[in-house]
């Protein structure tokens, strides 16, 4: 069983679609906040994606 596959059924099960997102950023660059604010943010787009387009 592959990854995908796992990942179909979690979301079939829960009724939500799952995506799996990580973020590399240099320490000097980005805090944890600036992570955060950016996993919040991009999680509004995909609540109300009319709003964006």
């Amino acid at each position: 069983m592959e990854m995908i596959d796992i990942y179909d059924e979690l979301g079939q099960k829960c009724g939500k679609i799952k995506l799996a997102l990580s973020i590399q950023a240099h320490h000097a660059l980005v805090d944890g906040i600036h992570g955060g604010q950016f996993f919040s943010d991009f999680q509004e787009i995909l609540s109300k994606p009319s709003k964006y387009l």
